[in-house]
């Protein structure tokens, strides 16, 4: 509302739409959150989306604050109490976190830490939402799009991300961190403990023991036989050296 004696001529001829005050004339056509904005010509502190910035930004004359996007139109712009509520109603193709710490100028935003699927970060497991200048490999890059499925866990990106993996074996490359578990090595015919010697084909079948691995995974040979060959000590505690029966060398 304005009292600079411009006002258009059907206004002067119809003394309707002019009040006797700024409280009386911002009440009468302007409601809710414009209110304010109406009654301080300086904004209202509150938050409001600017598309072409891409974040939520306040209500308040530019360059008067880090967060200041100008004054905010009072019939076109909705007005928020916060960035967070402004960014999941008008921007809501971003991930809220991030774009309530880009609305907020934060330059110490670390990412939610949560899960997601590796590939836009060139991983075939699932990476965290981090920083991947932080240093920590597990990170796969801030994510920025809401679209992009998150995880409160690495087990559980796993489960439904990669589903053709292991869930301990995905689980253990995404957080790197040992599998003292075994798998079977079928192109040498023995089982290896994957913290020992880690296999590059995530496929594999993964076995809680080396008895398990050389009775499903090495089923060619007699168990005793892919233990001793896998150099691991059998179920009885001594380390298995075969049958001691003869067979036939072709």
């Amino acid at each position: 509302c304005l009292n600079d004696g411009n006002e258009p001529t059907y206004m002067k001829i119809n003394k309707a739409w002019v009040s006797e005050s700024l409280e009386k004339c911002c009440s009468r056509f302007y409601s809710g959150w414009n209110y304010s904005k109406c009654m301080n010509l300086q904004g209202s502190g509150l938050w409001y989306v600017s598309h072409l910035n891409g974040k939520c930004v306040t209500d308040c004359v530019e360059g008067n604050g880090p967060t200041c996007g100008g004054l905010a139109n009072p019939t076109s712009d909705t007005l928020y109490s916060n960035p967070k509520s402004c960014c999941k109603s008008e921007l809501s193709y971003q991930l809220t976190e991030f774009c309530e710490a880009t609305s907020l100028g934060s330059t110490c935003y670390a990412g939610t830490g949560l899960y997601y699927r590796g590939d836009t970060a060139g991983k075939e497991v699932c990476v965290r939402d981090c920083n991947q200048s932080s240093g920590d490999s597990t990170c796969g890059g801030l994510v920025k799009e809401s679209n992009i499925i998150l995880h409160e866990t690495a087990k559980a990106c796993c489960a439904s991300q990669y589903n053709w993996i292991d869930v301990e074996l995905c689980s253990a490359r995404s957080t790197e961190t040992p599998l003292e578990k075994y798998w079977p090595d079928k192109s040498n015919s023995k089982c290896r403990k994957d913290s020992e010697a880690p296999t590059s084909d995530l496929s594999v079948q993964i076995y809680d023991t080396a008895e398990e691995c050389c009775t499903s995974g090495i089923f060619w040979l007699s168990k005793d036989t892919c233990l001793a060959s896998s150099d691991v000590i059998s179920d009885s505690g001594t380390e298995a050296t075969g049958s001691n029966k003869f067979y036939v060398d072709w």
